[in-house]
């Protein structure tokens, strides 16, 4: 039998119109996570189409994390975040509270209850402001060399203080960009800022390099580290303390 767009289009409107009138039809893309809210941001986006949430805080926005509290519709339920795999916990209180500068977007599970089918929704952070971050060294250390690629994995402790989120801070978005320029030698190198590591393509044949300007460019905004700082293979140089621990490069 062939069916007509009208006569498919009367069919659909059948089928609606023998639900229940107390049954709330709630839409495909709404399912799932239906608000959530950032105490301290200035704006808050919940797409539900491309499952992400977008939170922006203003430029006096002091702490390291943010408190998201979210609404889910009836039959579901937010998952705990863990760091641990295969580890989901319901939270009823549907609260949570996470760290973000220059962290990578945690992503928030939303389980449906009936089937446990579920949703993630990573959560991505910008913060208003100027660039300012601060190096807990003047040594930069290659911990690492992809000698088949010419890649050298740097790394130096380094905090956020503001003008960076998450990294990268919305879904999309580049990754901030570090320089390194030696002003005696006018060695250039660039690499993606990822917090503490920073890929560079480089020779390390060129090392040790000192009388560094190291600068931090991101949306247009750029920051330039206080004093000369050096790049280093050198153990001895490359033995830096992490939060207690002692950080060694490895070969």
């Amino acid at each position: 039998m062939k069916l007509t767009s009208t006569t498919v289009l009367s069919l659909l409107i059948c089928i609606l119109c023998t639900c229940s009138k107390e049954e709330k039809f709630i839409p495909l893309n709404e399912q799932y996570l239906k608000d959530v809210k950032v105490e301290g941001a200035e704006k808050v986006t919940l797409d539900n189409n491309q499952n992400f949430i977008q939170v922006v805080l203003p430029e006096n926005y002091s702490r390291d994390v943010i408190d998201l509290d979210f609404t889910v519709y009836d039959g579901y339920e937010l998952q705990a975040y863990s760091a641990l795999p295969n580890t989901p916990k319901s939270n009823p209180t549907n609260k949570m509270t996470i760290e973000f500068k220059g962290m990578l977007p945690v992503r928030v599970t939303v389980l449906r209850k009936k089937n446990s089918t579920f949703r993630n929704y990573p959560v991505y952070v910008e913060q208003m402001g100027p660039l300012k971050v601060s190096m807990a060294a003047d040594t930069l250390c290659v911990l690492r060399h992809d000698t088949e690629n010419s890649i050298a994995y740097v790394y130096s402790p380094t905090q956020i203080i503001s003008g960076i989120g998450t990294i990268p801070g919305s879904p999309n978005a580049a990754y901030p960009v570090i320089t390194i320029t030696d002003t005696l030698t006018k060695i250039k190198l660039t690499g993606e800022f990822r917090g503490f590591a920073f890929p560079m393509k480089t020779d390390t044949s060129v090392l040790p390099l000192k009388n560094l300007i190291v600068q931090l460019l991101y949306q247009g905004k750029s920051f330039t580290f206080p004093g000369k700082k050096q790049l280093s293979m050198n153990s001895k140089d490359c033995n830096l303390v992490l939060d207690g621990r002692i950080i060694t490069r490895k070969n």
